[in-house]
């Protein structure tokens, strides 16, 4: 065996007697998780979590009021819109009794106008 094959092989045997956190791939893998849970723990700790969830009951509390809102115009608009329609058919009613009238007044007229009248008898 030649000196660079002992070598090597002292190399690789010194780098599994290693622990494993001291290996390179070991410490390149942790790195991002232990910043990952620093992160958070530095979010939990200041308050951020606490502040998202108070903004968010907030949020939800302004949106019952504008939903209870749109609920109450949405139902005085239907009221609405039954009393003009109520209304409105009244109107038509009326109009269509009005133009029963005209029809039946017209036709009379014209019965008078038009219809043959008696020629006058002579008086003796």
């Amino acid at each position: 065996m030649g000196e660079l094959e002992q070598r090597k092989l002292e190399l690789e045997i010194a780098e599994l007697k290693r622990p494993f956190w001291q290996k390179a791939a070991y410490i390149g893998a942790s790195i991002p998780i232990v910043l990952a849970v620093l992160a958070f723990l530095s979010a939990l700790f200041s308050g951020y979590f606490n502040q998202e969830r108070i903004d968010l009951q907030n949020e939800i509390a302004t949106l019952k009021v504008e939903r209870d809102a749109i609920a109450y115009n949405n139902e005085r608009a239907s009221h609405m819109v039954d009393q003009f329609t109520k209304q409105a058919g009244r109107h038509l009613e009326d109009i269509q009794k009005e133009e029963q009238w005209v029809v039946e007044h017209r036709l009379g007229l014209a019965t008078i106008l038009y219809s043959p009248t008696p020629s006058p008898t002579p008086v003796p």
